[in-house]
């Protein structure tokens, strides 16, 4: 009975008939991997010694899982979470998501939709928040549950230990040796979600194809790679990629007998693949199309020169050896190393067939160069390393007597120093403290900041990346009246600034004006229009470094800082023996001030003049001279003395989720609340309606 069950399992799978009672046993050597030889690849066919025994290792195996395991855990969950503007920035739409019940980028003037980039990874983000995770939490656990689980398909898959040890690297890869405080892999930005989907797709489609098309695996690897080309527009070429594995299996086995792998991987791709047509791209195609026409189109050479100039600009950001960072210091795209290694090695080489697509688009076509795009090359050419140094020690093993013995101590060996390599180059980066403890995203920390100094019912305006972290509950971006409109003559800042509670304004773009009179929010602080109210410095993320700007004196600034995880405030106190000072510089001293332990800059628009930039820090007490007197190219805009007391600021964050209203967000400045902050009618009635929709001008 058993045997007839076994001759069917090995009919369905197009296999020949095989004995199974007397068949002899496997030699201890084999020249190819049993998926190798069952999936009639004649380019998988014996190639002495490149090949690979028939042995899983799983000791070299585990090791290396278990220790990337480890390292994804400690990035994702216990790490300082950095990001710049976009972390802070694209938070919006989840964030609109989950306090209003559908998804929008009102702080990018989207009140109705969200296509900069398809929604997906946002709403995933949001669904787990409504299941009460964190904002620190939630972000990360897309591209977590992701990586993790391209981790079980490799642990499960077809190959060779070799080719799980390369793979099991290339999960790993980005988050080990590209991440930087401004590229963060487990942030808002959807890449590494988008990466972990693409490369666990290209590993079942390959066991599917190793273990002679094998429905189920081919099945969830078309569903997988359509998922990850969902989740950014730039994605789209990875589909390509199925359609290789869909030309494979004809070429391999013909149409009559390609027939129900090819129905596996169209039905696996279709499973997504409707649902996002008839959810997102059918109903926001012309917004889609719109926001697409807005990205500049070059040619070829113009966009690879844009590419290399981005490796040069990364090389000395990255946390890799040499291996990474001389071909960025060369400029040699890393898909152009990668392909002749992998093509010279048998157990994976289809998966490098199905990345060239999405590599070779992002490389040629993808004018809108973005450092995060480069987690896929980085992938595949840590993958190719792996793979290339496992060739070179077999060719070496293959000569030694009792070959298999040496061969399970070197891959256990190099799979530890491997996996110990990782973890400590990320763990050592020091540009994350890596801490067992609870954490919270540090915007959170500056909200409930601003909260603190402005009062529950706040009227902020700013430009993109503050809508958060300001402590706003109504916001409007400022940026449409201030900024990019051509001002008149008699235009009075102050009068405007008098509408809000505070102008918020952090470093990223500080120094942009469009508005016929070469003024920002900046050069209005430099010249005394506008005023200091208060003020936060980050600790991990300086694009959450922020002032707060007022028409009039405040009668007392207040501020908050971060450092080494304890916060601060400060309060003015004319006797206090701290100071917050603003000096208008040169933007080379500016950029050089290292005297305090907390600063931040506000770049000044361009002009005649050589560059500029406000630098406002926060003092300890020195005595004299003043700090005025060492930087006499500077000009003294405001100075403050105070006192600074510590604050817990475990309790501030969970003061401020418990009490946090919903923000509104505003199309225009007569739609915001007059005077919300000192109205108690106002914040009495407006704390019982949070959560509905402010007519059509507002969220």
């Amino acid at each position: 009975m058993k045997a007839a069950c076994y001759s069917r399992r090995l009919g369905r799978l197009r296999q020949p008939r095989l004995k199974t009672a007397k068949s002899p046993p496997a030699p201890a050597v084999a020249s190819t991997s049993a998926p190798e030889r069952q999936s009639g690849d004649p380019a998988a066919q014996p190639q002495t010694p490149l090949a690979f025994p028939n042995e899983r290792y799983w000791g070299a195996v585990g090791a290396l899982a278990g220790l990337i395991v480890a390292l994804l855990l400690l990035a994702a969950y216990f790490s300082d979470r950095g990001g710049g503007v976009d972390e802070i920035g694209l938070f919006n739409p989840t964030y609109v998501d989950l306090h209003y019940g559908k998804i929008a980028y009102p702080i990018y003037g989207d009140f109705e939709t969200m296509v900069v980039h398809p929604p997906l990874h946002y709403k995933i983000i949001a669904a787990f928040m409504r299941r009460g995770l964190t904002y620190y939490y939630a972000e990360a656990t897309p591209a977590l549950l992701m990586l993790l689980f391209g981790i079980v398909l490799v642990v499960r898959g077809p190959f060779p230990a070799p080719a799980k040890m390369a793979l099991l690297c290339g999960l790993a890869a980005p988050t080990a040796w590209l991440a930087n405080p401004g590229l963060e892999m487990f942030g808002m930005r959807p890449e590494n979600h988008l990466n972990a989907a693409w490369l666990a797709g290209s590993i079942a489609l390959e066991s599917g194809r190793l273990t002679n098309w094998n429905l189920k695996w081919l099945f969830a690897g078309a569903f997988l790679v359509t998922y990850a080309s969902g989740i950014h527009y730039y994605a789209a070429p990875a589909l390509l990629g199925v359609l290789v594995y869909m030309l494979w299996a004809i070429a391999q086995n013909g149409w009559r007998r390609a027939s129900k792998p090819l129905l596996a991987m169209s039905a696996g791709g279709l499973l997504f693949g409707v649902p996002y047509l008839l959810l997102f791209l059918i109903p926001d195609w012309h917004a889609i199309v719109a926001m697409l026409r807005t990205i500049p189109r070059e040619g070829i050479w113009t966009i690879l020169q844009t590419h290399i100039a981005e490796y040069h600009y990364l090389a000395p950001r990255l946390n890799g050896g040499p291996w990474l960072k001389l071909p960025f210091l060369l400029g040699i795209p890393l898909v152009l190393l990668s392909t002749p290694i992998l093509s010279v090695f048998p157990p994976i080489r289809g998966l490098l067939l199905a990345s060239l697509p999405l590599q070779l688009f992002v490389l040629l076509f993808a004018s809108h160069k973005h450092a995060y795009y480069f987690v896929h090359e980085v992938s595949i050419y840590c993958i190719a390393l792996v793979a290339g140094a496992a060739m070179l020690a077999d060719r070496f093993l293959a000569k030694l007597p009792r070959q298999l013995v040496w061969r399970r101590v070197v891959l256990t060996v190099g799979a530890v120093m491997l996996g110990a390599g990782m973890l400590l180059t990320k763990w050592d980066t020091k540009h994350s403290a890596i801490l067992p403890e609870p954490r919270e995203q540090e915007a959170e920390v500056a909200r409930a900041a601003g909260k603190e100094m402005l009062g529950p019912n706040a009227r902020v305006g700013s430009r993109l990346s503050l809508w958060y972290a300001s402590g706003a509950a109504h916001w409007y971006n400022i940026s449409l009246d201030l900024l990019w409109t051509k001002l008149p003559a008699q235009f009075n800042v102050g009068g405007y600034a008098s509408r809000l509670d505070a102008l918020a304004e952090t470093t990223h773009m500080s120094d942009d004006s469009r508005n016929g009179r070469n003024a920002s929010l900046a050069s209005w602080y430099a010249d005394g229009s506008l005023h200091l109210g208060g003020f936060f410095f980050a600790q991990v993320n300086s694009d959450l470094n922020y002032l707060l700007l007022r028409g009039a004196p405040s009668p007392q600034v207040t501020g908050f800082a971060l450092k080494q995880g304890q916060l601060y405030r400060f309060l003015e106190d004319h006797a206090g023996p701290y100071t917050v000072i603003s000096l208008a510089c040169p933007l080379a001293e500016a950029e050089n001030y290292r005297e305090a332990p907390f600063s931040s800059l506000l770049y000044l628009p361009k002009g005649d003049q050589a560059a500029r930039a406000i630098v406002t820090a926060l003092l300890q007490p020195i005595g004299s001279p003043s700090y005025a007197s060492l930087h006499p190219d500077c000009k003294v805009v405001e100075e403050i003395h105070g006192v600074l007391i510590f604050v817990d600021r475990r309790e501030l964050v969970e003061k401020m989720r418990r009490e946090d209203q919903t923000i509104r967000f505003y199309r225009s400045l007569s739609d915001v609340p007059a005077a919300a902050a000192q109205n108690p009618e106002y914040r009495s009635r407006n704390s019982e309606d949070s959560g509905a929709l402010h007519a059509r001008s507002s969220f």
